[in-house]
């Protein structure tokens, strides 16, 4: 019995000392100047605080970010790190994120707004400490820098979840398992941020065991790795039953954004209806009216004195009437195709393991403005080329400008001109061949499988890459050459 109450005492003295010495690892958006912005979520993109100030200290910033736990991360929404942000990340002892290039305004506001949206229910449970439901511009740099910075992670973070998930069901001592799951989310956290400090997802994993004393030594840690392997056979039905689970719980919230997106859309047709009914009805009984006075005037009066000019007035007046009746109602039977276009679009969109790709005829000026009246073009689309004919260098920078992700072109279709190609190339939109690719078509859309575009741009790129390192090193060639020519001339 003493033996007993002796190890319960002992896990629990392990326990609060592994607390005490370990904070929840979290990420910092950091917004220098006379006004501060503050923005902390963690390692499970949650919003924790948001907030601006003026005139702060740096010891009060520090203080609010302890209160939330250990700032692993720093993130500038800028791609030279100014000052404040690396002084903050040597006193904290973090490390820092800086996106390649400055962030744009309106992709900041996109990835703000984005975010909020996402987060509603869990803000409307947790908003004691957001200092104001509003989001002024330092607010905004702050938390779209801590959003980039998640955004970073967030597929290895997915992916070191599942295989932690995997080595507690592999560990052979109930006790140990015991331990992971009164303290999971600690010792999952811990584990995360060692993979942000660049360490592989099974080394994370083993170093956060090591501080609970799960795994002994390093012999212990191969043992592991071993038996995760040999494991993963008897497993199998389990793992394929979480990430099931765990997709149908993807498809669970992407079906109830889904939900509350149809049930506004329904809103708002259900009163466009009820204005057209409206409509309809005031015209029906117009129409009803005139028809009643024609029935009069042909009962009252004789075809002697009925005046033409009357009758031919009243029959334009109902031609009228009519034609205008019959080009509202194809109008609204347009808009009520583009709308089910458009959803079923969206739809895609919810679904992370596909992307979305907008069918465009042709590459002129008149099939985008088509083109972007149907989908509204916007900042990351893929866009399939039906015919890549046409456009040119201003064309081109239009879709550039935008922020297109990639350009695909049918395979049966003409050569794009060398200008646009040439701007597109130059700015990195990758352009891809149907044939690289396995697309399903639909009416006035497309999608491809997320992961195999990725690749393919991927793969565009370096090969993009290693055209532009061969174009330099042809260059210096010849400016050699050149130079050795001129120099045996000289001679």
């Amino acid at each position: 019995m003493r033996d007993s109450l002796n190890n319960i005492q002992i896990k629990q003295d392990k326990k609060d000392k592994i607390s005490n010495s370990f904070k929840t690892p979290i990420i910092v958006g950091f917004d220098p100047g006379l006004t501060v912005g503050l923005a902390i979520l963690d390692l499970n993109g949650n919003l924790l605080f948001l907030g601006s100030f003026k005139e702060i200290t740096k010891s009060e910033i520090i203080n609010i970010i302890m209160k939330f736990g250990r700032a692993i991360l720093i993130a500038t929404d800028v791609e030279n790190s100014p000052k404040a942000v690396k002084k903050l990340a040597t006193t904290l002892n973090s490390k820092i994120f800086a996106p390649k290039n400055d962030i744009s305004v309106s992709y900041k506001n996109e990835l703000v707004n984005n975010f909020l949206k996402s987060s509603g229910d869990f803000l409307s449970e947790n908003t004691a400490n957001i200092s104001n439901v509003s989001v002024d511009a330092h607010k905004r740099d702050s938390l779209s820098a801590a959003i980039l910075a998640y955004k970073n992670y967030e597929n290895k973070l997915n992916q070191l979840e599942r295989k932690f998930l995997e080595a507690k069901i592999n560990l052979n001592s109930i006790d140990k398992e015991d331990i992971v799951n009164e303290n999971y989310y600690e010792i999952l956290n811990q584990a995360k941020s060692f993979l942000i400090n660049d360490k592989p997802i099974i080394e994370s994993i083993s170093k956060a065991f090591e501080i609970y004393d799960l795994i002994d030594n390093e012999e212990d840690i191969d043992s592991n790795e071993e038996e995760l392997a040999d494991f993963e056979d008897n497993i199998i039905s389990i793992k394929d039953l979480e990430e099931k689970l765990y997709s149908l719980k993807n498809i669970n919230k992407s079906q109830e954004k889904q939900i509350k997106n149809q049930d506004n859309i329904i809103k708002k047709l259900k009163s466009k209806n009820n204005s057209l009914a409206n409509e309809l009805t005031e015209k029906d009984n117009k129409i009803s009216k005139i028809e009643k006075d024609l029935k009069i005037l042909k009962l009252k009066e004789s075809k002697a004195v009925l005046k033409d000019k009357e009758v031919a007035s009243k029959i334009k007046l109902l031609k009228t009437i009519q034609l205008k009746y019959n080009e509202e109602k194809k109008l609204r039977e347009s808009l009520e195709k583009k709308l089910n276009k458009r959803l079923k679009f969206d739809d895609f969109n919810e679904l992370s393991m596909f992307t979305p790709i907008k069918i465009i005829d042709s590459f002129t000026k008149n099939g985008l403005k088509q083109a972007n009246s149907l989908f509204k073009l916007k900042r990351g689309d893929v866009l399939y080329f039906l015919s890549s004919k046409g456009g040119g260098s201003q064309t081109a920078k239009y879709l550039v400008d935008i922020g297109v992700k990639a350009i695909i072109t049918s395979k049966d279709n003409e050569t794009m001109s060398p200008q646009a190609k040439e701007v597109f190339e130059k700015n990195e939109v990758p352009i891809i061949n149907e044939t690289d690719l396995d697309i399903k078509f639909f009416d006035d859309y497309a999608v491809a499988d997320t992961n195999a575009l990725n690749s393919v741009i991927d793969k565009w790129k370096k090969s993009s890459k290693q055209k532009t390192i061969k174009k330099a090193q042809d260059d210096l060639l010849n400016v050699i050459n050149e130079y050795r020519v001129e120099r045996k001339r000289d001679i």
